[in-house]
């Protein structure tokens, strides 16, 4: 029988690698968006979506931004400037959940990530599966909502809070089955804000993952012409 994805050391390195090479993409451009904190998230997560096979299973991320224009936008309810979406496929697992991420970038440790604490604590409200993302030029880190909250600064600095990595923090956490809200089980308790945003997450299922792929390229570029906000496939 084939070993249990999360917990099988040759694939979380196979899908560490293949984590390292989308930041690396993202490190060669970084400078190119540096100056619209929107484009520098979305060249992030453009550089590190999609979807990685290993001998175990998949892991497949897509992201989706919440809309952030208007005095009433969910973007100020949820603190969050999106959600990570989050597939993990194996013969004995099917998870599939998401977080919110707030994202901050920063040129050094040391610079002060101004309202991060206000907006963390906001999104703690809605999801513990809540971080805040640092978007720095040459790497990225994670750090957990609960930690930046504690902190007594309300612009605290990337040097005092407990970081890790991005390919760390999937690999160790995620991988593991934590840090993520169920999308298949949602608690009765999430709000209203993000139960709306949740539900514009489209699934495509059936056929291969090639034939899913191009289904979803279509779509996105459907979508895009739309202006709409989405994103998330799953493989089956």
């Amino acid at each position: 029988m084939k070993k249990y994805l999360l917990k099988d050391s040759a694939s979380k390195n196979l899908i560490y690698h293949w984590l390292r090479s989308g930041i690396q993409h993202y490190v060669s451009n970084s400078r190119l968006h540096w100056n619209d904190e929107d484009s520098l998230c979305g060249h992030f997560f453009s550089s590190i979506s999609g979807l990685c096979s290993v001998p175990t299973g998949t892991l497949n991320i897509r992201s989706y931004k919440v809309r952030g224009r208007g005095p009433a936008a969910r973007e100020k309810k949820l603190g969050a400037d999106g959600l990570g979406l989050i597939s993990i496929k194996t013969q004995g697992a099917d998870l599939a959940g998401f977080f919110l991420f707030q994202a901050k970038k920063a040129i050094s440790e040391g610079q002060q990530l101004r309202g991060a604490k206000a907006e963390c604590s906001t999104m703690l409200a809605h999801s513990p599966a809540s971080y805040l993302l640092v978007l720095m030029p040459a790497e990225v880190k994670m750090v957990g909502a609960m930690a930046v909250t504690a902190i007594h600064s309300a612009d605290p600095t990337l040097s005092n809070l407990p970081y890790v990595g991005f390919p760390r923090f999937m690999t160790e956490q995620v991988l593991h089955g934590l840090m993520l809200e169920p999308l298949a089980q949602l608690r009765e308790t999430l709000s209203f804000d993000l139960l709306q945003e949740v539900s514009h997450v489209v699934q495509v299922t059936g056929g291969t993952d090639e034939t899913i792929e191009d289904a979803m390229s279509t779509l996105n570029k459907q979508l895009g012409e739309l202006d709409l906000d989405l994103v998330d496939h799953q493989v089956q």
